[in-house]
């Protein structure tokens, strides 16, 4: 059987997303109470190549930005005093450059309805094996674990 949001939703009590995790309380028939589990909302394959290829050229203008700014530096200061204004131009620049390639802004998730359920259903994968789908009542049921019985 396929899972997906529809048919977890009726043990769903409760989501609630704290930054990019996704914390969920899962209550079925024969449950006293809700286990809570977390998921993570991903971005996904094609959004996240899209941030690299925004982040790679925004980048690679901004390099070519302060390398030009460096270089008129130099030559309008000249000597000693033109090398020192250039070097700050290039330091300014490689923290400019790293802001703008910064990993977390390629990586970040957009918040829809669509990611947030994908969460949902990465958070209800760790605790599956607690359920079991009762296709007679058309219901989902809680399974207690078993616990392995010690000699002695």
């Amino acid at each position: 059987m396929e899972v997906n949001y529809e048919k977890i939703k009726p043990i769903i009590v409760s989501e609630t997303l704290e930054g990019t995790q996704m914390k969920v309380k899962f209550k079925a028939q024969g449950q006293d109470d809700a286990i809570e589990s977390v998921g993570m909302m991903i971005a996904d394959q094609e959004q996240m190549m899209k941030g690299m290829k925004k982040t790679v050229v925004k980048s690679a203008a901004t390099n070519i930005v302060f390398a030009t700014i460096s270089r008129f530096t130099r030559s309008l200061f000249g000597g000693i005093g033109g090398y020192a204004a250039g070097s700050a131009v290039d330091a300014a620049g490689g923290m400019a450059a790293s802001k703008v390639a910064d990993p977390n802004k390629m990586m970040q998730v957009e918040d829809t309805p669509e990611n947030r359920q994908k969460a949902v259903l990465i958070a209800f994968q760790s605790v599956s094996s607690l359920y079991e789908w009762d296709a007679t009542a058309n219901i989902w049921k809680f399974k207690a674990p078993e616990i392995p019985k010690t000699e002695g």
